[in-house]
This record gives C-alpha cells, sequence and structure tokens, in this order.
C-alpha cells in the first residue's frame, strides 16, 4: 500500500471506533481500513468504502463447540488431584491459562517464556504492568502511560494492538480499557530491576502526581475523599512489594517509600498516603514502622489527628491496616504489636470491625505459628503490656487466653517464605500458665475479682499445681 502513490493518498487506517465516526464525517471517496475488531454499525457506506481487516480467527467459519471458561475452583481442584503443590500459588501466578500453567510445571515443556517475551519493544509493557489496566480514551490514562514509558501513547499503543493480535498475549482490549492479563507472570519475565529506567520512572510519575495533588491541579482526577483510596496510586504502590524482592532494592528502596511518607504532613496529600500505608509497609516495612513510631510521639501527628483528635477522615482504619500488616514482618511486629497496644489504652470507640484489640489477638495468638513473632515473644509482649497498663494489659491477655481463631493473610512467592513454627503441647500450656499467673498477680495487686474468677473459670488450661501455687497469693 506504501508503495503505491495512489493507494497512499486514498486510504486511511483507523485503530479505533471514534476515530472512525470522525473521519467518515470529514473525507469522502477514500478507502478506510478499520484495525480493529468491528462489532458496531457501519455508517453512511456509500460515502467510502469501508475494509474490516482485523481478525484473530476465521471468522466464516462458525464454532461447533464454544466452551465456557473454568472457575478459579476447578483449576485449584485439579491441580490438587493432579498432586500439584501449592495449588492456589499455582492458579495465582498463571490465572487459568493453559500455556502458562505449562510453562510453570517443570518437565513439561522447553519453553519457560512466553513468546511475546522476544519482541523488541516488550519493555513498552511497563505503564500497563504499573498501572495494570489504562483507559484509551482517559487524558489521565494517557498522560501516565507517556510518563511512565518515555514515548507518546500512540506508540505505545501500537505495540499494544501488536501484541494484542499475539496467541499467547499479555494484553486483552476490553472496551476501551487495555487490561494486563497475567500480572505475575508478566513481572516474572520482564524482570525489572530497581536500577533500571522504569524504576525511576515510576518513581518520578507519583512524585509528579503528588506534587500536582499539592496544587490542586488534578486532586480530582486522581483521588477524591467521596471515593475512599485511589486505586491508580494504590496500583503504583503495589510495584514497590515486587521492586522490593530484589536483592539489591533495601537502601533505594527505603530512601524511595521514606520520600513518600513526608507527603503525610503536606497538605492535601496527608490522607491520600495515610490510605495507602498497608501497601508501602509491605514493601518497606521497617520504614514504615519507625515513621509510625515517630509520628506517636507528636502531638499533631497522623495517629493523634485520627485516635485523639477523631478528625473527619477514615485514617484510623488505614493506620490500624496498616499496624495489622506490620505485625507479620520480623523486622517491624514488636514495635507495631507496642504502637497498638498504645492506641488501645485510647479507648477510642471504632466504628468498624478492625481495631487494635482484634489486631493485637491475632498477632499474640498462641496457637498462630504463621506470625512473626515467636511463643516466647508473645509472652514477654503481654508481660510488658501488663507492666505498662495493668488495666488494659489483662483486658488482651485474657482475649489472647480465651482466643482459638485468628486470622492468616494470603500470601504468594517470596513473601510467603516463612515456614511455621511448630509449638507442643507443653508449651503451649506452660505459655498460658506463664500469662494466666501474671495476670492473676495484677489482679490480685489490683483486687479485681472479675479477673481471679475469669482465671479460675478458665481450671481446664492449666494443671491443679497452678491453681495451689496461686492460693498462697491469699492473704
Amino acid at each position: 500500500m506504501m508503495e503505491e502513490q495512489w493507494l497512499r493518498e486514498s486510504c486511511i487506517v483507523v485503530n479505533n471506533e471514534s476515530t472512525y465516526r470522525a473521519i467518515n464525517q470529514l473525507v469522502e471517496g477514500k478507502i478506510i481500513l478499520l484495525n480493529y475488531p468491528c462489532n458496531h454499525d457501519l455508517i453512511d457506506i456509500g460515502k467510502n468504502r469501508i475494509v474490516l481487516c482485523f481478525g484473530k480467527d476465521a471468522v466464516s467459519i462458525r464454532a461447533d463447540v464454544e466452551l465456557k471458561p473454568l472457575p478459579k475452583y476447578h483449576f485449584i481442584n485439579a491441580f490438587k488431584e493432579m498432586k500439584v503443590e501449592n495449588a492456589e500459588e499455582m492458579y495465582h501466578f498463571t490465572r487459568g491459562s493453559i500455556k502458562s500453567i505449562i510453562r510453570r510445571m517443570s518437565g513439561s515443556t522447553n519453553e519457560k517464556r512466553p513468546k511475546w517475551a522476544d519482541k523488541e519493544k516488550k519493555d513498552l509493557l511497563s505503564p500497563l504492568l504499573f498501572l495494570r489496566k489504562i483507559n484509551r480514551q482517559s487524558t489521565m490514562d494517557r498522560a501516565l502511560v507517556e510518563a511512565l514509558s518515555g514515548e507518546a501513547f500512540e506508540e505505545v499503543e501500537k505495540v499494544y494492538q501488536d501484541l494484542n493480535r499475539m496467541e499467547d498475549s499479555p494484553i486483552k482490549l476490553t472496551e476501551e480499557y487495555y487490561v494486563l492479563v497475567n500480572y505475575e507472570e508478566t513481572w516474572d519475565t520482564l524482570q525489572y530491576s530497581i536500577n533500571g529506567s522504569q524504576y525511576d520512572r515510576l518513581t518520578n510519575t507519583i512524585i509528579s502526581l503528588l506534587n500536582e495533588i499539592i496544587d490542586k491541579k488534578q486532586a480530582l482526577g486522581i483521588h477524591s475523599k467521596n471515593i475512599g483510596r485511589s486505586t491508580t496510586l494504590h496500583n503504583l504502590f503495589s510495584n514497590y512489594i515486587y521492586f522490593s524482592l530484589d536483592d539489591l532494592a533495601s537502601p533505594i528502596l527505603k530512601q524511595t517509600v521514606q520520600g513518600f511518607l513526608e507527603y503525610c504532613y503536606k497538605p492535601n496529600t496527608d490522607s491520600i498516603i495515610v490510605s495507602h500505608l498497608s501497601t508501602l509497609a509491605e514493601a518497606s516495612p521497617d520504614v514504615v514502622c519507625k515513621f509510625l513510631w515517630n509520628d506517636l510521639k507528636k502531638s499533631d501527628g497522623i495517629i493523634c489527628k485520627a485516635f485523639e483528635e477523631k478528625d473527619n477522615t477514615d485514617n484510623d482504619i488505614y493506620i490500624l491496616f496498616c499496624l495489622d500488616e506490620l505485625t507479620h514482618h520480623i523486622e517491624s511486629a514488636v514495635l507495631a504489636c507496642k504502637m497498638l497496644f498504645i492506641i488501645f489504652c485510647m479507648d477510642y470507640n471504632y466504628m468498624c470491625s478492625n481495631s487494635p484489640e482484634n489486631s493485637l489477638s491475632t498477632a499474640l495468638c498462641l496457637i498462630n505459628t504463621s506470625v512473626a513473632l515467636s511463643l516466647q515473644q508473645k509472652v514477654e509482649m503481654i508481660r510488658y503490656f501488663l507492666k505498662t497498663d495493668p488495666r488494659h494489659g489483662i483486658q488482651i491477655a485474657l482475649k489472647v487466653i480465651d482466643g482459638n481463631g485468628f486470622a492468616i493473610p494470603v500470601r504468594y512467592g517470596k513473601r510467603n517464605s516463612k515456614t511455621d513454627d511448630q509449638i507442643t503441647i507443653l508449651e503451649y500450656c506452660n505459655a498460658i500458665e506463664a500469662i494466666e499467673e501474671m495476670c492473676y498477680q495484677y489482679a490480685i495487686a489490683m483486687g479485681s475479682a472479675d479477673v481471679i474468677l475469669s482465671i479460675i473459670n478458665d481450671y481446664h488450661r492449666v494443671r491443679p499445681e497452678f491453681f495451689k501455687k496461686m492460693a498462697t497469693s491469699f492473704d
């Protein structure tokens, strides 16, 4: 077509419906090539010649049988029947894609990477990887794509359209949205490093967004207090969790997260960053934990405003979510529990299900071996609570003793590398007796008959010798 002058002058290639409708109104006597799946009516057909040139399948042949997609639980059950280890994780990383499943199963094929990985411009997938979905009609999304890729949106869209035609495409086009088919496999394939240009563009893009929000230029476009947490920012921040798996990530990532946290003290961005604290905490738990610990000491800090001044935001909810996340990391669990206890002692009226009491009862649950704290650390933490504030400490201690249920967050891949430390019945009973003995001593000192009766009613958890020992405390 490019070799013939008359074709160059008379043919117009159109890549979407809106452009087709606009072009068809402006020109006449031209050949319009529709380079996209045409599922709409054609207008003024006699005005121009329309050529449908897009197709991935033989559309003239009707399929005899149309197979319905398998639900998630069918895939997982099939994996379990095949004796595949970590069936849920296998589905999480493959999203039910047969080719992805084959690539992850060792010995099943020599093909370890999808074919699109050999494409020259595959790195232009980075905006879609970072955003997870892109509205090609949105001015905001188009600007983000250009900032994250360093290329014009039209150039990036050409690559996406090319990838979309591949049999094992990482992209699907749903109405006006480009959507990433398999987030985990795309990350594994592209192998972006924290020292790469993609990391720098991601960080600079987020900082630019936050600065624009401060200037009130894009506040409604990226975040609205009426709709809560911004999905766009959440998706952008989530990428740092994957970057944190890079062995070289620690110093650079800590500096980046620290920079984001400073926006908690700037106008218009304070509540925005607080709403994403739990995501940042998963990427860099020690940095976020130290930041909140220092903030807790400030009379005008975000924690004080959320729980003591009771500002008209959801910051209290997001801070509790963040502290709950921090209890699952070895480097932050102890300090996070202390902060939860300090907030619990504020006697705040919680309007939702998450509360310091519930988070502490899960983190300190004696039979919960999936958390960061060891059994001995849990006992010592309760000892610290009782010494710091006996009245509130006893409440937490009794709830931990009575607790036999807990919630475990789902974690896959390297984030799920912690192995559960099994505890024996003897270790469990010794821990129960140690906690009840501490509670008993403080109850005697406080003259709290209710606590003493509660411990006595819990007789089935301890040995008879325990009560003989405790009886000597009575006058």
